[in-house]
């Protein structure tokens, strides 16, 4: 069935003359094999855009205190309260948090409309008994800390999944008075164990910095 459908299809671009490129390659100019590979081609294409499209029709609220049980068991985040769940395919699978209230479990670090970006393990995003992901990106947050209590980097140190930042402020208090900030932080992992040793690059006044936490 699918060799007929094939010659006829090859039979319909023979006749038509289809150019292809600008050096007016022919696909007349193609044998049965390799015009069956370019078809096998965009079909397996298809098949994946599917299969990743598939988690747009799903109900991601009805997963939501699953999702908010997996971010304090593996990343200490505990979400308060956030406006809707989104998933986006590209740049890769993920669901996203949008304007997230949250803090970190038994810490006094909070921050407010913050996006919780998880990234998803390209296998599992059809299970819907089952929610794994590879890595947290807190993007656009503002977060206040305690001079007096910096467990910031501590936190992200201890995560069991890898914990990223992203276009995120710190502004540091004494108690209620405001000190300095630190903005559009960043950061990098410079080590291939989980959270083990990574640098944050953000501005001072303007003044760019990097810090390593080895």
């Amino acid at each position: 069935m699918i060799k007929i459908v094939l010659n006829k299809t090859l039979n319909f671009i023979r006749k038509k003359n289809i150019i292809i490129n600008k050096k007016h390659f022919l696909l007349t100019n193609l044998d049965d094999k390799k015009v069956f590979l370019f078809y096998a081609f965009i079909i397996s294409i298809l098949i994946v855009l599917l299969y990743l499209s598939t988690p747009k029709f799903f109900d991601h609220e009805k997963k939501k205190d699953i999702i908010i049980e997996n971010l304090i068991k593996k990343n200490n985040l505990q979400i308060n309260s956030f406006s809707e769940i989104q998933y986006n395919i590209f740049p890769t699978p993920r669901i996203i948090l949008n304007n997230s209230n949250f803090n970190f479990v038994n810490s006094e670090i909070n921050s407010k409309k913050a996006n919780i970006i998880i990234i998803l393990n390209f296998t599992d995003i059809l299970n819907i008994n089952k929610f794994d992901y590879k890595n947290v990106i807190i993007s656009k947050s503002n977060f206040e800390i305690n001079i007096k209590k910096l467990d910031f980097l501590e936190l992200i140190k201890k995560s069991k999944k890898q914990l990223k930042l992203r276009d995120v402020n710190l502004k540091f208090f004494d108690k209620k008075n405001y000190l300095f900030e630190i903005k559009n932080i960043v950061s990098k992992q410079l080590s291939k164990k989980l959270n083990d040793k990574f640098s944050l690059k953000g501005l001072i006044a303007n003044k760019k910095i990097s810090i390593d936490y080895l």
